[in-house]
């Protein structure tokens, strides 16, 4: 849910996550709210894609969409796909139902727009356990080449512990010989 939380004071560790990605050499694909974007600089979202991230819809809050109509969620879908293209510079082709819910309204509407759903197969709640040791080692117990990860933004303040547990998930993948990659470059692996 990046970049940040639309109902707090400045709170974005978005500097530190991309420090700590550069010091890995990790890459990631950040799924954007439009409220998220709420309390960054675009400046800073443009550093980070220059170092090779990107970013996927997430519509527009954290809320869930499946029962929302099509006019609605189309809206929010593309309302938050333009902001997406103003700064990335293109139309990203990913997408993630917040809330992991998905209707036949959404599909319908994602396959209209081009957008592919992605799902992650190695999450551990981590917006609801304080404890970085723990996330990171249930992520790393199901981990696999071709995994997808979800790990929430961390932010001063709130699900601050998730900067330890990345920190913590990149030295594993490490230690498994496994690299960090974009949605965009596991896709084009997995298509080759």
């Amino acid at each position: 849910d990046a970049f940040c939380s639309p109902d707090r004071a400045p709170s974005s560790m978005m500097g530190d996550v991309r420090a700590l990605l550069q010091r890995t050499e990790a890459k990631a694909t950040f799924f954007a709210m439009l409220q998220g974007f709420r309390f960054i600089d675009d400046p800073s979202i443009k550093e980070l894609l220059s170092d090779g991230h990107e970013m996927g819809n997430h519509c527009v809050a954290d809320k869930p969409y499946d029962k929302m109509s099509e006019f609605g969620f189309e809206a929010a879908l593309e309302k938050t796909g333009e902001s997406i293209e103003a700064l990335q510079g293109f139309r990203t082709p990913w997408f993630r139902a917040p809330h992991g819910k998905l209707s036949a309204v959404m599909k319908r509407v994602l396959e209209r727009y081009g957008l592919i759903n992605i799902m992650v197969d190695c999450y551990a709640n981590d917006p609801h356990i304080p404890d970085a040791r723990y996330l990171a080692d249930f992520i790393l117990r199901y981990v696999e080449d071709g995994s997808i990860v979800l790990l929430h933004m961390p932010e001063r303040g709130f699900r601050e512990w998730n900067y330890d547990a990345l920190a913590r998930v990149l030295d594993g993948l490490r230690q498994k010989g496994l690299k960090p990659v974009t949605i965009s470059e596991l896709y084009g692996r997995a298509a080759a």
